[in-house]
């Protein structure tokens, strides 16, 4: 904790008692007594903090972030106040804004180990992997030991595949920290990777017996065991059990999203904007853009569980692949189609700037490479592609639309408007039907010309479906690695395993399956 320098109209001896009862561990006194006198018109960089973390401890995270922005005001180049700021921003899932303050905080403290272990847990939620890591390490470095530093590293191992190092700094942390979520997390994730379901089970169900984990400020804990339980459960074929704990993950994630996107916004707007499409005249051709930082640009759509681009393109080494992530939030007209039919291309520029912008800020490295924006969800957003980037092409990722609803359902993802819409399986099959509608009629209003990348093809035959795309693109297959044999891909009709719990939304699905080309067998 911090005092810092700054104070304006500070009763000093009730200062002086609230560092005493700080310095003698009675943080709950201390933070009474920095509330009374904040309450009475004192201002003090401690005031404020000792007010920032009774309000944590109380779960009022918003409220505490404004104490601490208060008293970074006051000490614009305290480290501790910019990683304390970090910490509660990324309780928020604000994580551009807490990644911005931890790297205030190790600019100004470059050995301060707590902030690059706050930088990489940002950057780790942002989707950014190689940068954690080296944030991971650099904590471990200053402080060895460091429980939060290694849980992280223990997660990005696992998502290497390096199972064997996972565990080892998982299983350290745990030691320290029984049920320390995360790592209990890596451990099972391992488990199933190992095909030893029954151990990740058991691990699971003793995590989600611990009482803390019932906290409200515990929910995304919560409703990544469940989600972890349900793939265990369905490594060992019960489907029912295993469809339980999915839609068990998918409620907890409702109640704690519910505010942000309860209102289903996401849904609203696909079915307007494929309504808009039933009766617009076409969309006049556009010129491409005059300026371009990647050599090449390729949008994936689709829907969550179909695309598989990561296999296909993921390992080219002309490609520069970033996967779910939003890069059109900047862009306010969206919702307005009439306005981008007719905007001018002067209009639509900044638009632009900012999505590569975007791309950047994520990690992205354009120059010289063909750039992938592999997110599915960008189906919704097919419009805007026309309007902003015409001369992109379009990778179409489709599978028998069961599977897919069901991938996507299960699928556990960053959560945002249209994510929010798949945690139940009657708001998958409703927003893949949207999506689809979307698809064919704006699609054909706006001349989009895609190529099919299939699932199943995939499946059969991932080198035929490479080279397929790569000509597609207009890569050279000879530049590209050879797709490993040994990826995890569902076969296709893993949807009839869950066929009882399905039968709620195969007639709605029905005529889907049957335009893709599917045999129909709801």
């Amino acid at each position: 904790m911090s005092v810092g320098n700054g104070s304006a109209g500070t009763d000093e001896s009730a200062l002086h008692a609230i560092q005493q009862a700080a310095k003698a561990g009675d943080v709950p006194r201390a933070a009474q007594l920095a509330d009374e006198a904040l309450r009475a018109g004192s201002m003090h960089p401690l005031l404020l903090n000792l007010s920032a973390v009774h309000l944590e401890s109380q779960g009022r995270i918003e409220e505490a972030v404004s104490r601490l922005e208060a008293a970074l005001r006051l000490t614009p180049r305290d480290p501790a106040v910019r990683n304390a700021l970090a910490i509660d921003l990324g309780l928020l899932e604000r994580w551009e804004a807490s990644l911005a303050n931890a790297e205030a905080a190790v600019e100004l403290k470059p050995e301060f180990a707590a902030a690059h272990v706050n930088r990489g847990r940002a950057l780790w939620a942002l989707g950014r992997q190689a940068p954690a890591e080296a944030s991971f390490r650099r904590a471990l470095q200053l402080q060895p030991g460091n429980l939060m530093a290694l849980a992280g590293l223990a997660s990005v191992e696992l998502r290497k595949g390096v199972l064997a190092e996972a565990r080892r700094l998982a299983a350290q942390v745990l030691q320290a920290e029984p049920l320390f979520p995360d790592s209990v997390a890596v451990l099972a994730a391992a488990d199933i990777a190992e095909s030893k379901p029954a151990d990740a089970e058991k691990r699971l169900k003793a995590l989600l017996a611990d009482a803390r984990l019932a906290a409200p400020d515990r929910a995304l804990d919560r409703a990544a065991a469940q989600g972890l339980l349900a793939d265990a459960l369905d490594a060992r074929d019960q489907t029912k059990e295993a469809f339980a704990a999915y839609e068990a993950a998918g409620e907890t994630l409702r109640a704690h999203y519910a505010k942000a996107y309860g209102a289903g916004l996401a849904l609203k707007a696909a079915r307007a904007h494929a309504k808009y499409f039933e009766t617009s005249p076409a969309w006049g051709p556009r010129k491409p853009a005059q300026t371009r930082p990647a050599a090449g640009h390729v949008f994936v759509i689709g829907f969550p569980g179909a695309s598989r681009a990561d296999i296909v393109l993921g390992r080219h080494p002309l490609v520069e692949r970033l996967s779910d992530q939003d890069l059109f939030r900047d862009f306010a007209g969206g919702a307005d189609m009439e306005r981008l039919a007719f905007a001018a291309d002067a209009e639509l520029q900044p638009a632009r700037d900012a999505y590569w912008a975007r791309a950047r800020s994520a990690g992205a490295s354009l120059e010289g490479k063909v750039f992938l924006d592999d997110d599915p969800l960008n189906t919704t957003r097919l419009p805007l592609i026309a309007a902003l980037f015409p001369d992109a092409k379009v990778l179409f990722a489709r599978r028998d639309p069961r599977d897919c609803v069901l991938a996507a359902f299960r699928r556990r993802q960053r959560i945002g408007p249209a994510a929010y819409e798949l945690l139940t399986l009657q708001g998958a099959a409703d927003f893949f039907v949207a999506a689809m509608e979307l698809a064919l009629r704006a699609g054909e209003k706006l001349g989009v010309r895609s190529h099919a990348m299939t699932f199943e093809a995939l499946v059969a035959d991932p080198v035929k479906e490479a080279k397929a795309v790569c000509a597609y693109i207009g890569l050279d297959w000879n530049d590209a690695p050879q797709t490993p044999a040994n990826t995890r891909l569902d076969k296709p009709g893993a949807w009839k395993r869950y066929k009882a719990e399905m039968s709620p939304v195969l007639d709605m699905l029905r005529p889907w399956v049957e335009r893709f080309g599917y045999k129909n067998e709801g």
